[in-house]
């Protein structure tokens, strides 16, 4: 069958224990309240005589005293400055954990929501560290954990992915095609990209739990598996991008996989990779330094992670 075909193909390129398959395309706010003048003090009456005014005398009327009311705080403005203040809170301590992307806001009533990848093995402690915070029943927890394997990746995309709180920061969408996060050995992988909101040159990687890293795009060409080049090239703000190839298969060691996406406002290497397939370490590291230099020399960077879950057959 030709399923079997492509995966034989795959399996004599990477060797074993390698990927599973190949790919080929594209503080609150100090209120002034004035204070009431001092109360005048009428003179004792005098036993002088008081002479009459003359004609050319006039009679001056007192000044009026001009009081200023009290300024009461506005209830609603103490309660956003509140939730500002906790916002920053949860964002300086989100951004200071490390193997974890965490991203999130603080709504109006003061529920928490946060989401994203970290190591299974700090997920109890940043529930401990997150309810030092908020009230656990204020918090909507949505953090999935992964295997200390994938913390390259996550130190990678923590640099492109918005910090908590981070409303307005350019976003890159990445999901599969039909939202399909388990794959059966034999079935293809179809991914999908949205630029965020500034002209972007991509990067997508499938990061095998075994410790290497195969590049979805771009591509080195590759004739023994129909592969042909990608031109690299800067994408439209808003473009979505669809990557499938017929070679694309799910095919052991299965089990729970990370395909990242990073959309930058440059070129984040100067020459193509060695090649396709490469250990994940050594590849995550430069991807590290790459996009820290990108946003030393301001450009602009956006991310994202999603995980994979190779099955075996039915």
């Amino acid at each position: 069958m030709p399923i079997t075909v492509a995966a034989v193909a795959l399996l004599g390129l990477l060797g074993g224990g390698g990927a599973w398959w190949f790919l080929a395309r594209p503080a609150a706010p100090v209120i002034a309240t004035a204070t009431p003048p001092a109360a005048e003090v009428s003179p004792a009456p005098s036993t002088t005589p008081i002479p009459a005014p003359t004609h050319s005398e006039t009679a001056q009327p007192s000044p009026a005293r001009t009081v200023t009311p009290s300024v009461q705080p506005d209830a609603q403005q103490l309660a956003l400055a509140g939730l500002d203040a906790l916002r920053r809170r949860i964002a300086q301590w989100a951004n200071s954990r490390s193997c974890a992307v965490l991203e999130g806001d603080v709504a109006d009533g003061g529920a928490v929501k946060l989401n994203g990848l970290a190591s299974d093995h700090s997920i109890e402690g940043l529930r401990q560290g997150l309810a030092a915070l908020v009230p656990p029943g204020q918090i909507d927890w949505r953090v999935t954990g992964v295997a200390p394997a994938f913390c390259p990746a996550l130190d990678a995309l923590h640099l492109a992915t918005p910090a908590f709180g981070a409303t307005d920061a350019p976003r890159l969408g990445l999901q599969m095609a039909d939202d399909k996060t388990s794959l059966r050995d034999g079935e293809p992988v179809r991914v999908r990209v949205a630029i965020p909101d500034f002209p972007g040159w991509l990067r997508v990687d499938y990061v095998v739990h075994d410790g290497t890293v195969q590049h979805l795009y771009p591509q080195l060409a590759d004739t023994k598996i129909g592969i042909t080049a990608d031109r690299p090239k800067s994408y439209a703000p808003g473009e979505t991008v669809n990557l499938a190839n017929p070679s694309w298969l799910i095919g052991p060691p299965y089990g729970t996989d990370m395909i990242i996406a990073v959309a930058a406002s440059d070129p984040l290497f100067d020459h193509p990779r060695a090649s396709n397939s490469e250990p994940a370490d050594a590849y995550l590291g430069d991807l590290w330094t790459a996009i820290d230099n990108l946003r030393q020399h301001h450009g602009r960077v956006a991310g994202a992670g999603i995980t994979l879950e190779a099955l075996p057959p039915k």
